[in-house]
């Protein structure tokens, strides 16, 4: 799937976020980088990444979507929205 919607070569740096912030017409939240599934909030992991995690995860609730980097500092999302920059 490309990116941007206007590109017909189906290549394009616009992230997917953006794409379904214009489409939507909301501010939409995403990671710049990697991700895994945790059953630790972002706050408290303890891995940098998946291979930290139990496998197989087990099926219980609530499960997080964690972006991956070093315990303590991880990544924060990125706001996109329809137009432009967001607001803070």
């Amino acid at each position: 799937m490309s990116g941007d919607p206007s590109d017909i070569t189906g290549i394009s740096s616009t992230p997917i976020a953006k794409v379904l912030a214009r489409q939507l017409n909301i501010k939409v939240t995403a990671y710049m980088v990697g991700t895994y599934f945790s059953l630790n909030s972002a706050a408290n992991a303890t891995s940098n990444n998946w291979t930290g995690e139990p496998n197989p995860l087990p099926t219980s609730l609530p499960m997080y979507l964690i972006p991956e980097g070093p315990h303590g500092n991880k990544k924060l999302p990125t706001a996109f929205c329809a137009v432009g920059s967001c607001p803070n």
